[in-house]
């Protein structure tokens, strides 16, 4: 029985520490330009352009992207 429930502790041990270890790749945090210094450094720019466009050609959309990114909750950290 004591062998049975070293095993079940170790066990339980590895899972936390498995977790705690994955939890702090995960917390990543947003950075303003940060396209700029990888890959595609006009992305922002692109991105700020078309929705610009989209507004401009259909005003109903600032609301609807507003809705989208903070009512829904669609984008998360």
């Amino acid at each position: 029985m004591a062998t049975s429930a070293r095993n079940g502790f170790m066990l339980l041990v590895m899972a936390m520490a498995a977790t705690l270890s994955m939890a702090s790749l995960v917390a990543g945090t947003l950075q303003y330009d940060f396209y700029s210094k990888t890959s595609c450094p006009k992305a922002e720019e692109a991105v700020r352009n078309a929705t610009r466009d989209i507004i401009s050609n259909n005003h109903t959309m600032g609301a609807a992207f507003m809705r989208l990114f903070f009512h829904d909750c669609f984008v998360r950290n």
